[in-house]
């Protein structure tokens, strides 16, 4: 006869609204796990049914097989909806704006670049005087970059694997993994 003990249950590590504000422990980040405990032992007497723990003096220690955390994720939903949201909607109100005059610098010019490499109204500026587009590219990558950013307040979710993690493993019942 067996004792056996499985549990498994999805875990949430984060600041509790007692200790902080519940603005405040919503936009700070949290980790979660699935915990997994699998722990049982053998019977003495195979005529018993049942299992005298009085007489075992390392019961958890003889019986314990499994103690991990699977699936470790760092959520990031909150602070980036919470936090992020706010500087990232206020950059996009100047860069949006923006984004048609740079797309005039920067997009190649018709029937021109149909005949050879794509030239830009900046590609003729630096060509014809004393102009080095560099900075202006460079502007206009950060700015496209910036607007491209999806709306973080409709992250829900935004996790971070961490993988697992083994506290202690029978190595008979449960490898460790590689």
């Amino acid at each position: 006869m067996w004792a056996e003990a499985v549990v498994e249950l999805g875990l949430t590590l984060q600041f509790s609204e007692d200790l902080v504000t519940a603005n405040i422990a919503r936009g700070l980040p949290k980790i979660e796990s699935d915990f997994i405990f699998d722990w049982k032992i053998k019977s003495e007497d195979p005529n018993n049914p049942y299992i005298n723990l009085s007489g075992i003096t390392n019961a958890i220690k003889d019986g314990l097989n499994l103690v991990e955390f699977r699936n470790v994720r760092f959520d990031l939903g909150g602070f980036v909806s919470e936090v992020l949201g706010p500087i990232v909607e206020e950059i996009k109100d100047i860069t949006e704006p923006l984004q048609p005059i740079i797309d005039i610098f920067t997009t190649p010019i018709p029937i021109i670049s149909d005949l050879g490499p794509d030239i830009t109204l900046l590609d003729l500026a630096a060509a014809y005087g004393q102009f080095d587009p560099t900075f202006i590219y460079i502007i206009a990558d950060i700015i496209e970059l910036i607007n491209k950013i999806p709306d973080p307040a409709r992250a829900e979710s935004i996790e971070i694997p961490c993988g697992n993690f083994t506290v202690y493993s029978n190595v008979e019942e449960h490898p460790k993994p590689e």
